[in-house]
């Protein structure tokens, strides 16, 4: 072989190990932006179920206050109960009590159907929540794939390089070959 193949065949080798460098510098882009992608999903997910919590601390409220209400209103059914037997002496008394048992019913109807409300916004956070935990198992799995193919790819890579290694060294050593004096 002459110096002329050798050295077309080293440029040869040396520009196969640059693409191999390059390759390899892309497959890393790509894996950080892989991992800022599910950083920012996992991100989103901590938010999604901050809202929901919160959500269901406002439902929980509501509950209390409509269990509160409800006792105001068994209180004044009691109340009422009472004024019955009295109702010829104290009529203006009942009216007013009736007055009062309506306004309380009128804010059990508000209480209930903000219950309502809330149970719906409870309903369609747990739905989203259940699509967004789908959504990163789903991405989880392929970016686990897709690591794994990136292994698979770096394997494949390092054999090739130590391929490309064993014959450039095979070729330095036909090209120069050892002398008497270096084998002792």
């Amino acid at each position: 072989m002459t110096d002329e193949e050798l050295n077309h065949r080293f440029a040869d080798l040396s520009s196969a190990l640059a693409r191999l460098a390059d390759a390899q510098v892309v497959f890393q882009s790509q894996m950080t932006q892989s991992m800022a992608r599910l950083e920012e999903n996992q991100g989103q997910l901590t938010r999604s179920i901050v809202k929901l919590e919160e959500n269901q601390g406002q439902l929980t409220q509501s509950i209390v206050s409509l269990e509160e209400t409800q006792g105001q209103l068994t209180q004044n059914q009691v109340q009422l109960t009472q004024w019955i037997g009295r109702l010829d002496r104290d009529q203006l008394q009942l009216a007013q009590i009736e007055a009062g048992l309506a306004q309380g019913q009128e804010e059990l109807r508000r209480n209930v159907m903000e219950t309502r409300e809330d149970m719906a916004q409870f309903t369609e956070w747990t739905e989203i929540m259940t699509h967004a935990v789908e959504e990163l198992r789903a991405s989880r799995a392929r970016h686990e794939r897709f690591l794994e193919e990136m292994r698979q790819q770096q394997a494949e890579s390092d054999q090739r390089f130590d391929v490309l290694l064993q014959e450039i060294r095979f070729l330095i050593r036909q090209q120069y070959p050892p002398t008497q004096e270096e084998d002792s």
